[in-house]
């Protein structure tokens, strides 16, 4: 079985070979030609990011994906049966937009522009033989090709976006990982230095607290609001914003139980006015033991009982670059899909 590595290897040497057959034919346009060149420019740009350190996948294969899109242009009209068929599948399986979705493929009883394109193009078999498809004019086939062109471009814009996601999860949960362990460090540093000031001083209670609301992040599996520019503000939103807010709901809570109005812990029975009263053993560091555990829930919780509408508040902040990620109608034009 094939590593990454060594896929995306294959998938560049895959992708060159095609456009160097195209190159051996004859016959070509001053158009096509410039085509051919620009796939030789991104082929470049492709084998660059392989070459990076780091490499950068996703820039890789945004590149291959705006190749593929491009030799539709100079493909053959037979090639570009598979590619079509490939296209539909795709649709239906990564666009989510029911609108969209429908926009392209169509209902049963209306078919769309692409499973009509492929009905144009695609040999059919009558009377137990293969019959071509009729020859198109230079203008059908022109609009044929775009409208092919604008399928391939919503879905590999779909397939780079999920890539993206996936990506920015993954480095979000490790960078968590190790804000957790950094944290855990400094909240054990601070007690080892003051054994008898843990989880009483608000510097210790707000480490916990984000701690918490770290934790609640890694256990998040929610995909990200896709966006093309602001990236690094993702970063800030779960390694940032996230942990000062479970800081403060931690303090809050500590605050509130040293105020005695609502709730309050005591050791061993002691005396307590809350109306709650939290009963700990007698051991030493039982109330600050409990006290720990409240500020690490009380984190956890406020990243859980806010994240709704801090999504929200990210969505409304992202809906211009989310309307820029978002294919068009196919009504459009055919550079965004077929005209109707």
């Amino acid at each position: 079985m094939l590593g990454a590595s060594q896929m995306v290897w294959v998938e560049l040497e895959r992708t060159a070979a095609r456009v160097a057959l195209l190159r051996g034919r004859t016959g070509w346009t001053a158009e096509q030609l410039a085509v051919l060149e620009q796939c030789d420019q991104k082929l470049d740009l492709a084998r660059a990011q392989l070459d990076r350190t780091p490499r950068c996948s996703f820039s890789f294969w945004e590149l291959i994906h705006q190749i593929d899109a491009l030799l539709v242009k100079v493909e053959p009209l037979e090639a570009l049966v598979p590619i079509a068929l490939k296209a539909r599948a795709d649709m239906e399986r990564l666009v989510r937009d029911a609108g969209l979705r429908q926009a392209w493929l169509g209902t049963g009883e209306k078919p769309g522009p692409l499973p009509l394109l492929i009905e144009r193009i695609a040999p059919r078999r009558e009377s137990g033989q293969v019959v071509s498809a009729a020859p198109l004019t230079e203008q059908e086939e022109a609009e044929l090709r775009a409208h092919l062109q604008g399928a391939l471009k919503l879905v590999n814009r779909q397939r780079d976006t999920g890539f993206w996601q996936l990506g920015t999860n993954v480095s979000i949960y490790l960078l968590s990982a190790v804000l957790l362990l950094l944290l855990g460090a400094g909240t054990q540093l601070w007690v080892m230095l003051e054994p008898q000031a843990s989880a009483e001083r608000i510097g210790i209670v707000a480490m916990l607290g984000a701690a918490g609301a770290v934790i609640a992040n890694m256990l998040v599996k929610e995909p990200f609001v896709a966006s093309v520019g602001p990236t690094t503000r993702y970063f800030v939103y779960n390694l940032f914003a996230k942990p000062v807010l479970g800081a403060f709901s931690a303090i809050a809570f500590i605050l509130l139980e040293r105020s005695g109005m609502i709730f309050q812990i005591v050791a061993g029975g002691g005396p307590g006015s809350a109306p709650v009263r939290i009963e700990v053993g007698e051991l030493a560091g039982a109330r600050r033991a409990a006290l720990a555990l409240i500020a690490i829930t009380a984190g956890f919780f406020a990243e859980k009982a806010f994240r709704p509408l801090m999504d929200q508040v990210m969505r409304k902040l992202f809906a211009g670059s989310e309307r820029y990620m978002t294919a068009e109608d196919p009504a459009k034009g055919a550079e965004s899909g077929p005209r109707s």
